[in-house]
């Protein structure tokens, strides 16, 4: 599960990580891809929310990109991962 606010990949960035990180994992992986839970998806209010915290309280990994918007109190990052947390 990759959580990361939204404005923070207004230039991509975190889109073009999570490319690169699922292509290196498929190659360790023997070509198999990974189920990564990537939303790129501008969330509006109560949409898909709670698909969000189902998928991150499934997840086995939970990778934040950490920056001052995603720690905003409020956006949805942070109910991620508390979501994962429990």
């Amino acid at each position: 599960f990759i959580s990361y606010a939204h404005v923070d990949n207004e230039d991509s960035w975190v889109s073009q990580f999570v490319a690169k990180l699922n292509g290196a994992l498929a190659i360790r992986n023997g070509g198999k891809p990974f189920s990564i839970f990537f939303d790129s998806r501008r969330i509006q209010a109560n949409s898909v929310l709670e698909d969000m915290l189902s998928a991150a309280r499934n997840s086995k990994l939970f990778l934040a990109v950490g920056s001052r918007a995603y720690v905003n109190n409020d956006h949805f990052t942070v109910k991620e991962l508390v979501a994962f947390n429990d």
